[in-house]
């Protein structure tokens, strides 16, 4: 096994290793803890393997033939972003972007599939199947909205903070902060002082809301419903969230008391007691999250303090 020089591409690697028997093992330092292994399978081809922390994946990287090469795609994207960045992939560009890996030929720009077919000038020869240049289109466009709802929530926070800036100068918030601020602004100190001045519940009373369950447990009176939440950095604008809406006994003001929404099927990793989700739609199932009943079963308390 012989450590190579620094080649500056994969081509003078293939030609190099295509002159010893098959069979023969190359390898090229990448980093200190990283190497390119080269291995030539037959008088045509040349499998590029990486390992790194003393583990080899068995799956190689790159086939190398004397006109073209095959970019497997089996590893993760990182590896071939270290091979662009050591002068060993050529013009060939990996990136992460928002919501998915995209690589630039000199002739196209995709998201990687597998056995990608490229020539040494760069070129990606294979065609690019439907299914994978839909997914391409589609993950272009997402992360365009994405980078435009960005756009609206950094607009709409720098608003609302020139509206917070003259109520904390006034002491007038009633003039001019509006009560949805709260869900404008990205600082939590500059959202705590405008729940402290409206009250949360009250402004949670403002938003739509849709009605999802009513129960009477123990003489008292709630209601499960769905809120619309403002939030420009999403898509739609809005994100969902569920709160239980009672009434003091006591006092007789209305309260809000957020959980978390209910979900089908259940996200990876969910757990039973406090977890992020409620087991139903219900009044009951909420109320069982709220004091960690084990299996979303609502067991009413002995003694209310």
């Amino acid at each position: 096994m012989n450590n190579l020089l620094h080649f500056d591409n994969l081509l003078r690697f293939y030609d190099t290793v295509m002159k010893e028997k098959v069979g023969y093992i190359h390898t090229y330092g990448i980093n200190t803890c990283k190497h390119a292994i080269f291995i030539k399978m037959s008088n045509k081809q040349v499998n590029m393997y990486i390992s790194a922390y003393a583990s080899t994946d068995n799956n190689p990287l790159i086939k190398l033939y004397d006109n073209h090469l095959i970019i497997t795609a089996k590893t993760g994207a990182w590896h071939y972003k270290d091979l662009e960045r050591h002068g060993l992939m050529m013009n060939i560009h990996w990136r992460w972007e928002r919501n998915g890996n995209i690589v630039t030929f000199s002739n196209v720009e995709t998201i990687p599939f597998a056995y990608m077919k490229v020539s040494y000038n760069s070129s990606l020869l294979t065609k690019i199947p439907k299914k994978i240049q839909k997914a391409y289109d589609d993950l272009i466009e997402t992360n365009r909205q994405e980078r435009n709802a960005a756009s609206r929530s950094n607009y709409h926070n720098k608003q609302a903070m020139i509206r917070l800036n003259e109520a904390e100068q006034t002491g007038d918030y009633n003039k001019y902060m509006r009560m949805d601020d709260v869900f404008k602004l990205h600082n939590v100190t500059d959202r705590r002082n405008v729940i402290a001045h409206f009250g949360m519940d009250t402004i949670i009373a403002t938003l739509d809301h849709k009605l999802v369950d009513v129960d009477t447990v123990g003489n008292n009176y709630y209601e499960l419903i769905e809120i619309d939440i403002p939030d420009n950095g999403e898509l739609t604008g809005y994100r969902k969230g569920t709160y239980l809406r009672m009434v003091n006994p006591s006092t007789e003001e209305i309260h809000f008391e957020g959980v978390p929404n209910y979900e089908v099927p259940p996200p990876p990793g969910n757990r039973i007691g406090w977890s992020n989700r409620i087991e139903a739609n219900t009044v009951k199932a909420a109320l069982a999250w709220r004091n960690d009943n084990l299996g979303g079963n609502y067991i009413p308390p002995r003694i209310l303090t």
